[in-house]
């Protein structure tokens, strides 16, 4: 099988590899590699919330942790994004806000909200699902809050 090996340009973000225009260029069976640099955001801040996301699942027991995920996207992610990305406001004003609520949250699987967020920017989310959750659900940073 002849394989396809993308390489991202230097300074894409992991929203860039899941584009529309880069995935709708793919072929079924096709193979691809995606390098992605963290450098503005870390590891630590990306298994925190999917410990989180994990956490809430266990203790409100509602929803799955891929549903915590979504609606921390759809309420906390998109309004830190909106309000910094007039680009990015715009697309979710053409094809996020007019769906009915649940197809709002069910679209959050497919848009890129964290992956776009800066080191700053997910502190800043990190923080808000503490809020959002605080009162109900225990959530700690391992060795104190991330700056």
């Amino acid at each position: 099988m002849d394989a396809l090996f993308y390489r991202t340009p230097k300074g894409a973000t992991a929203a860039d590899c899941k584009t529309a225009e880069f995935l709708g260029t793919l072929k079924l069976g096709e193979v691809f590699r995606c390098d992605i640099d963290l450098k503005d955001r870390t590891l630590s801040q990306n298994a925190i919330s999917h410990v989180w996301y994990t956490e809430v699942s266990k203790k409100e027991g509602e929803y799955t942790p891929g549903e915590v995920k979504n609606l921390c996207k759809y309420h906390i992610g998109l309004p830190i994004l909106r309000g910094e990305d007039a680009k990015f406001n715009a697309i979710c004003e053409q094809w996020i806000d007019p769906l009915p609520y649940e197809e709002k949250i069910a679209a959050m699987e497919f848009l890129p909200v964290t992956s776009r967020m800066s080191k700053k920017q997910k502190s800043v989310y990190l923080e808000g699902m503490q809020k959002n959750y605080s009162g109900r659900v225990h959530l700690i940073f391992p060795g104190g809050a991330p700056r």
